[in-house]
């Protein structure tokens, strides 16, 4: 979970930032009418930012659906289609950052031991009349950094350059000529918001503020700052510092440095993570009051910070909050029309609670089944395969539930994320990856052996029968004797 500066860091690219990149290809295809309908859903996004160039685009795709106009717009798209867009904000204060179509990187063509920065393209700034304000000269903040982009803020933007010589790079800040306001001398900076910066001098050295005029703007140094936001900022005022609080702009610390995580303010209050608290966050005032309770405040995390959310609470028996969590990253996806991204353990947590009847819900085979299906991993396959093979919401069907256990197999990924510890069959412990790939083994073992969907087949159940076996499933060991016996007669 990445701590977010009152302005500047992307969100994660899921409704927000899909939405809008496919309505940008829709416009520069000049399906202006597809284009207009994708913004228009990506207003209802849960995740969209407060920055955002949505009205800008609904502008110029309801110009373009003016005949009076279309042939404007659509020179702006054809000049737009020579860019691909590199801000994950889009127009920003006039501006959006962009890398030449033509300069796109070919890192598969790298001489071994090369450095990818020297193959990535170079960064510029288009207008809102689609031509080139300032030059692609900038480095792929990526390769560089946790952020996602570039943007203007208070009329500059913060962006990397290489030296002259090609051997150092710099942060600095440019104006929307592409003219160079403060020289590229930073390690690291954040962007401007009410008229100061935080700035680093090198790695590993304290923050300090300036202003426009790249001057000492407070009097003060800390271990990290993010931006001002409504008179604050996030900072972490020394290295012994125990987390995260709020600043003023004398320098003054005006909330304790007590949070594991913050968001800036808005409104007059700002979210804050606290240990023992994990994802759930709290509200507090100016003067660091509480106003709202540790809950899941979904709006304050990432779709990934959700997911991790869900499985701690599945791993802590914490069943209706899982359920909770699982529900609110469904709502965002569906605002896409999009399945759970794979290989996500969500719909197999999901599925596994109703199947069992775990937390404050009953025992629902149908619900399980339907959560199942939705899975793409292999335990989700697995669980499907079980609801086929024994009838369990859905009519007992044992060829697709031959078909779900190779799948399973097939697709391989037991441990979903990585991260999860799931419940055993028999809910006494922890199910390990190849527990799961061994049940997996033995079923498909029954159904060669009983010819269930299939004809029978003792070559193949022995083959899964042994693996299952050398995976530690004892009632396999029989099964390998009679298959045995069946294929060679001994």
């Amino acid at each position: 979970m990445l701590l977010l500066p009152a302005q500047g860091m992307a969100q994660d690219e899921q409704c927000y930032q899909s939405t809008r990149s496919d309505a940008m290809k829709e416009f520069l295809a000049k399906r202006f009418r597809n284009a207009k309908g994708l913004l228009q859903t990506a207003m209802y996004c849960p995740d969209k930012p407060e920055r955002n160039d949505l009205e800008f685009w609904l502008k110029r795709c309801d110009q373009a659906l003016n005949t009076a106009s279309g042939s404007e717009v659509e020179a702006f798209a054809d000049r737009m289609s020579l860019y691909d867009d590199y801000s994950n904000d889009g127009f920003v204060e006039g501006m959006m950052a962009v890398t030449l179509k033509a300069d796109a990187p070919h890192f598969d063509s790298m001489p071994e031991g090369s450095d990818p920065r020297d193959y990535a393209p170079k960064v510029g700034f288009v207008d809102e009349n689609g031509h080139l304000a300032v030059p692609c000269i900038y480095e792929d903040v990526t390769l560089y950094s946790m952020r996602f982009g570039y943007y203007f803020s208070n009329g500059l933007a913060a962006v990397i350059k290489r030296s002259d010589d090609g051997t150092t790079c710099g942060w600095g800040y440019i104006d929307k000529r592409g003219n160079e306001v403060i020289p590229f001398q930073y390690a690291d900076t954040q962007p401007f918001s009410e008229g100061i910066a935080a700035v680093q001098e090198y790695y590993g050295a304290y923050w300090s503020f300036i202003d426009k005029q790249n001057r000492q703007a407070l009097p003060v140094s800390v271990y990290w700052a993010g931006a001002f936001s409504e008179g604050l900022c996030a900072v972490v005022p020394d290295s012994t510092s125990n987390g995260y609080g709020f600043m003023d702009r004398s320098g003054r610390m005006v909330i304790p440095a007590r949070y594991s995580e913050v968001r800036g303010f808005k409104n007059g209050t700002a979210a804050v993570f606290s240990p023992g608290h994990g994802y759930e966050a709290a509200l507090i005032d100016r003067q660091g009051r509480l106003v709202g309770d540790y809950t899941f405040r979904p709006e304050f995390l990432s779709l990934s910070d959700i997911d991790i959310y869900a499985v701690d609470m599945f791993n802590a028996g914490n069943y209706d909050k899982c359920l909770m969590a699982i529900r609110g990253y469904e709502r965002r996806c569906e605002e896409r029309e999009i399945e759970v991204r794979a290989p996500s353990i969500l719909p197999y947590m999901e599925g596994r609670i109703y199947f069992k009847g775990y937390g404050s819900q009953a025992q629902d085979y149908a619900k399980a089944f339907a959560a199942f299906k939705r899975g793409q991993e292999s335990n989700a396959l697995y669980m499907l395969g079980i609801c086929y093979y024994n009838g369990y919401g859905v009519a007992q069907d044992y060829a697709k539930a031959l078909q779900c256990y190779e799948q399973a197999l097939q697709r391989n990924n037991w441990d979903g994320h990585g991260y999860v510890s799931y419940p055993s069959w028999e809910n006494k412990g922890v199910l390990s990856a190849r527990f799961s790939e061994t049940s997996a083994r033995f079923a498909l073992g029954l159904i060669y052996y009983y010819g269930k969907g299939t004809a029978v087949d003792y070559k193949k159940a022995l083959d899964h029968f042994k693996a299952a076996q050398d995976g530690g499933k004892e009632e396999a060991k029989e099964f390998v004797a009679r298959c045995v016996e069946q294929v060679y007669g001994r």
